[in-house]
């Protein structure tokens, strides 16, 4: 197929698909968030955190515009506890719901504003090879769409949950 011929995730998509996530974990009580996410080991709250970081991650990657392009941008990362995700964004505990829903936000943000702004030959580093700004935007997309499903699997399997939202919408186009 011509490249004419496809269709690529933009930085509009990606916002659209973050304010939806974070719409629909707002509403979420605290409890919820230390139930385990899906089948993962992490809870509901660093599952979102590790979000935010991966949003994180793939922006600053898309920035890099001289050497060495072929590994990660050496950002520190910790687990907060044994067993939990290594991240360079945490979320203050402190600031609750709405402080983790900030934090998600402007990493989706930081990400669709590097996409925007990438000039055509930007390209970013990633375990799979090399991503254009569109193939970030599509794996920050999959990656808001894993791991919302997750929280809302996390809230199945325990009775409670992040992420239940009374009404559905499909994604505008």
């Amino acid at each position: 197929m011509p490249a004419s011929d496809t269709a690529s995730v933009t930085a509009d998509d990606l916002d659209e698909i973050v304010r939806l996530a974070v719409e629909l974990l707002a509403d979420t009580t605290e409890p919820a968030w230390n139930a385990k996410a899906g089948d993962l080991e992490w809870t509901c709250w660093e599952t979102a955190e590790h979000l935010a970081d991966d949003l994180f991650a793939y922006a600053v990657q898309l920035g890099l515009s001289t050497g060495p392009l072929d590994v990660y941008v050496p950002f520190a990362a910790e687990s907060r506890r044994p067993g939990g995700p290594r991240n360079s964004v945490h979320a203050d505990r402190a600031s609750g719901v709405s402080g983790l829903m900030q934090v998600l936000q402007a990493s989706g943000a930081l990400l669709s504003a590097m996409v925007r702004t990438a000039p055509p030959h930007a390209r970013a580093h990633h375990t799979f090879g090399p991503a254009d700004a569109a193939s970030s935007a599509a794996m920050g997309l999959v990656e808001t769409l894993v791991h919302t499903h997750q929280g809302n699997k996390g809230g199945t399997r325990t009775g409670g949950g992040v992420g239940r939202h009374p009404r559905t919408r499909p994604v505008r186009r």
